[in-house]
């Protein structure tokens, strides 16, 4: 009896003993990736982490769909190419990671994910980490949201047309956060709104021009936390048309960061501390102006759109700021009735020079009625156009 309770005692130990085993071969279980994906195809938790040895092709009409929890390491210089559809969804679940599979990570180790054109998918609660380019999109539309993009070259990169969705993510950390540039005729225009931008070491977000100039794009970022409540501090970390020491800028599209946030998940902030409403980026459709205004960068009024500046309205221009009418938009300013529209200097001793002015574009249009116009550079620039005054 005593030796029958001592041999189901020791089977029982050795029972245990083998399945604690084969549970932790289980939980080591790795995934090496070494071929393109040709069907339809889904990474499980079971097969995490997946290991991906040299870069890969998610084919036309193919669709990789990646689990809540996976955890994808990439070797040296790999990227994860989609001409097909990526749907990496843990928004009911553990973030999905996308990193290095370098035993100390730094920036830029593997190439990052990179979307092909008119491809598309989801990238959600994932985080994206030690790429070269985090997320290279090309042409193509996918939807961003509540991601943490950090420790890149460059967090997110979008190339030429295309309206991809960023939005609820945190983008910091990277050397540049956001980067757009546009080649041809048919610029990109990204929706980058309700995010934190923040601490990326040369620029938050970045305009740059291969081709056609596109000063007359405005591109959406309202709405974000950028790490701070200055605008001049905000501007700083922009690269666009705006940056006044830069003779190249004046050929790059505006970045709209209307409504920035006064923390990360904050409120938006829409007048300076005296009242003054922010005036930032450019139109979004037929505008009416009435009370007070302050543009600490410069303000466009883009073309189809008309800029209306009801009379006793007061509009504050920050240094080197100023109005512009796109080929194509109108501005009127003011009515004989009414009382001055007043265009000024936002200095406590305004002095000649302070901000740059009204420009009216090649057919641009609008009217200029019992206005005052003082303290600029250049008071109206009127380029090939037949304003009004």
């Amino acid at each position: 009896m005593k030796i029958t309770n001592k041999t189901n005692f020791l089977t029982t130990i050795a029972i245990l003993i083998i399945t604690c085993l084969l549970l932790s071969i289980e939980t080591k279980a790795e995934t090496q990736v070494q071929d393109n994906i040709e069907a339809d195809t889904t990474w499980t938790q079971s097969g995490s982490p997946y290991i991906v040895n040299t870069s890969i092709t998610v084919q036309p009409g193919v669709t990789l769909t990646i689990e809540a929890g996976v955890s994808i390491k990439f070797d040296s210089g790999v990227s994860l190419n989609i001409e097909g559809t990526l749907e990496a969804d843990a928004s009911n679940g553990n973030s999905i990671t996308f990193s290095s599979n370098a035993e100390s990570a730094s920036i830029g180790d593997w190439g990052g994910i990179r979307f092909d054109e008119n491809d598309g998918g989801t990238l959600n609660n994932c985080v994206i980490e030690y790429a070269d380019i985090g997320i290279y999109i090309y042409r193509s539309s996918p939807t961003i949201s509540n991601c943490t993009i950090h420790h890149n070259n460059k967090g997110i990169r979008i190339f030429n047309s295309g309206s991809p969705q960023i939005t609820g993510c945190t983008i910091r950390d990277n050397v540049r956060g956001v980067e757009v540039e546009n080649l041809f005729w048919d610029p990109p225009q990204p929706v980058v709104t309700g995010n934190s931008i923040s601490s990326n070491s040369e620029y938050n977000y970045c305009v740059m021009m291969g081709g056609f100039e596109w000063n007359t794009t405005v591109l959406d970022a309202r709405n974000n936390w950028w790490g701070s409540i200055d605008p001049d501090v905000i501007a700083s970390t922009i690269h666009d048309y705006t940056e006044h020491d830069c003779p190249d800028c004046e050929h790059l599209a505006v970045v709209d960061f209307t409504g920035f946030l006064d923390g990360p998940e904050g409120n938006p902030i829409t007048a300076t501390d005296t009242g003054e409403t922010y005036l930032m980026g450019g139109t979004w459709e037929d505008t009416t102006l009435s009370g007070n205004y302050y543009v600490p960068t410069s303000y466009q009024v883009q073309s189809g759109h008309t800029l209306t500046i009801e009379a006793g309205s007061m509009i504050k221009f920050a240094d080197g700021a100023l109005l512009r009418v796109c080929e194509g938009g109108t501005l009127t300013a003011g009515n004989v009735d009414g009382g001055l529209v007043i265009f000024t200097s936002s200095e406590s001793e305004p002095g000649i020079g302070d901000w740059g002015g009204i420009r009216f574009d090649e057919n641009a249009g609008g009217t200029l009625n019992n206005c005052v116009i003082e303290y600029a550079d250049i008071g109206i620039y009127i380029y090939r156009s037949s304003p009004t005054i």
